[in-house]
């Protein structure tokens, strides 16, 4: 007798620790940040997203530095920060392996949706533009089926083009391209798909791996003043 309690104690303890280390897994892996800044002064409501994969580190700090000094005076800025905050301190692309080895980035449609996507798209029906942050490998310049040093757009053509001529006339890199894809081009789950579906002005920026970290912070910056400049001040 004593030892069927003893057994179901030891079960009982067991189901708890588990319950407890998944709460805290959801609320710190499951959770990101989410930054409001609101002028209170008509203006478009622009959606930043940084760090979808843990990896992918030079939008983070680049973000995280910028808006410490600057706040819109029209409009509004919503930032969705380190989406993936342990991947980044596990420094992996997807959600950490011995979790559940998710690519928050594939996760976009109806099927396989989790918490994260669910708070990112809660979002994006109710802005006016979609500035999506991520790190790529190698050069698009170089290799078509790579997307470091590109800016990427359905809908926002003219932001599209500009960022890419001002960061190529700023940086004397490998030059940055410009992309406008089709939806049949475009990889089932991903965020830039489904605001395509969606009618959602979205825009992709994909600085290379290939390059220094603190350089890639510098090119980041540069965007965000960009956009800082023409619809929040």
């Amino acid at each position: 007798m004593i030892q069927i309690i003893y057994n179901k104690n030891k079960i009982f303890i067991v189901l708890f620790t588990m319950i407890i280390v998944f709460c805290i897994y959801k609320s710190i892996c499951l959770n990101p940040e989410v930054k409001i800044y609101d002028s209170k002064i008509d203006g478009p409501t622009i959606l930043f997203i940084n760090g979808t994969h843990g990896n992918e580190k030079a939008p983070v700090f680049a973000m995280d530095d910028f808006f410490k000094t600057h706040r819109p005076t029209i409009g509004k800025a919503i930032i969705i920060d380190n989406v993936n905050y342990c991947g980044f301190l596990a420094n992996t692309r997807n959600l950490p392996s011995f979790i559940t080895n998710t690519n928050i980035n594939r996760e976009y449609d109806d099927v396989k949706q989790n918490d994260i996507n669910d708070i990112i798209t809660k979002y994006i029906h109710d802005v006016d533009y979609v500035f999506d942050f991520h790190e790529g490998v190698e050069y698009q310049y170089l290799d078509f089926n790579r997307l470091g040093n590109s800016v990427s757009t359905d809908m926002n053509i003219i932001d599209t083009k500009n960022i890419t001529n001002l960061l190529n006339e700023r940086y004397d890199v490998v030059p940055w391209v410009s992309y406008i894809k089709p939806v049949e081009k475009l990889i089932k789950g991903t965020l830039f798909k489904y605001c395509m579906l969606n009618n959602i002005n979205y825009t992709l920026f994909e600085s290379s791996r290939e390059v220094d970290v603190t350089l890639r912070i510098q090119q980041n910056n540069t965007i965000l003043n960009y956009i800082f400049n023409k619809y929040l001040k």
